[in-house]
């Protein structure tokens, strides 16, 4: 069993996706789906302290957050901190990591440093990072068995409890 801290609140979950599949009228009698398990992938998430050159003798700070996804291997801006809670799940579940904090946070930084000097244009100098802090949360993904009943045929899909994308995926 692993402790892990898992993203609450998100928009899509397995109920919301049966649901919506089951007022589809060209699946109704010839696929049936069912939610088979969740997986969990990591989502790294930083706080960051920020040195703002004004001029050469003066420097403001601010804070920004941003979040890396490992599943979509994307950085992005976050405007507030996610909320989670702990959980207890199987280690097979917890997928494995593949970037460390130091490559995550390069990547998180890359991407929304341009984005400052974009919104504050008359700094003296690119802004700087002075300190950060990162936590590992992870989100839900649901998979999925698609059954067609008519040509007894099993395909496995995941649902990306974030962004709300279906992906095909082989279990060997």
């Amino acid at each position: 069993m692993a402790e892990i801290k898992v993203l609450k609140g998100l928009r899509y979950t397995p109920e919301m996706f049966l649901k919506r599949m089951a007022k589809s009228r060209k699946l109704k009698n010839t696929i049936t789906v069912r939610h088979v398990n969740t997986l969990y992938s990591l989502c790294w998430i930083f706080q960051f302290r920020i040195a703002l050159q004004a001029t050469r003798k003066t420097t403001r700070y601010a804070g920004y957050y941003a979040g890396f996804d490992e599943i979509a291997m994307t950085p992005g801006k976050l405007a507030m901190l996610p909320s989670c809670e702990p959980a207890g799940v199987a280690d097979a579940c917890v997928l494995q990591d593949k970037l460390t904090e130091e490559e995550a946070l390069q990547r998180s930084w890359e991407y929304n440093k341009t984005g400052i000097f974009r919104k504050f244009r008359n700094l003296n100098a690119p802004p700087v990072l002075e300190e950060y802090m990162a936590e590992r949360m992870y989100k839900p993904l649901y998979l999925f068995e698609f059954h067609n009943t008519e040509l007894d045929e099993k395909k496995y899909k995941v649902l990306d409890s974030l962004t709300g994308d279906l992906e095909d995926i082989d279990i060997v």
